[in-house]
C-alpha cells in the first residue's frame, strides 16, 4: 500500500459511522482497493464495486464512505434485510482503463466477501453474497 493511501486511510479508521473501512492492493492489478461497510443492522452487507480514476486517495475513500452509506439507506428503502457496503478501486490518473482492470478481475470479490461475512455476525442461507463486476 502506497504512502498517500494509508494516510488517506487513518483518520477513517476506525471510522466513527462504519462498521469496516479498510484498504489493500489488488493481487493481480496492484491498484488500490478500498473496501467500506456502512451497516450490517438489517442483514449481511449488499453492494457491488466502483471503478473509477480518483485524483488522491482521500478522493477514493470519500467515495467509499459515501456510496456504502447510500447502499444501506438504498436497501432499507427497498425493503431487504441488508446493510450497505462499497468496494472501490482506484485507477490510476492515466493508463488503465475500468474495461481492462474488469478483464484481469475475475476474482475481485473474493477479498470484499470475506470482509462483509466478517462484519456480518450470520449470513441467512442462500442470502447473496456481495460481488464486483
Amino acid at each position: 500500500m502506497t504512502a498517500a493511501l494509508e494516510e488517506a486511510l487513518s483518520p477513517n479508521l476506525p471510522h466513527p459511522s462504519h462498521e469496516l473501512v479498510q484498504g489493500a492492493r489488488g493481487r493481480r492489478s496492484g491498484l488500490a482497493i478500498i473496501h467500506a461497510i456502512h451497516s450490517t443492522a438489517l442483514g449481511p452487507a449488499a453492494g457491488g464495486c466502483r471503478i473509477a480514476h480518483y485524483h488522491d486517495p482521500a478522493a477514493a475513500v470519500a467515495d467509499a464512505l459515501r456510496l456504502a452509506a447510500a447502499m444501506t439507506e438504498k436497501n432499507a428503502l427497498a425493503g431487504l434485510e441488508h446493510g450497505g457496503a462499497k468496494a472501490v478501486v482506484a485507477l490510476p490518473r492515466r493508463g488503465r482503463s475500468a474495461q481492462s482492470v474488469r478483464r484481469c478481475s475475475t476474482t475481485s470479490a473474493t477479498p470484499s466477501n470475506r470482509l462483509a461475512a466478517a462484519a456480518s455476525q450470520a449470513r441467512p442461507s442462500g442470502a447473496a453474497r456481495p460481488t464486483c463486476p
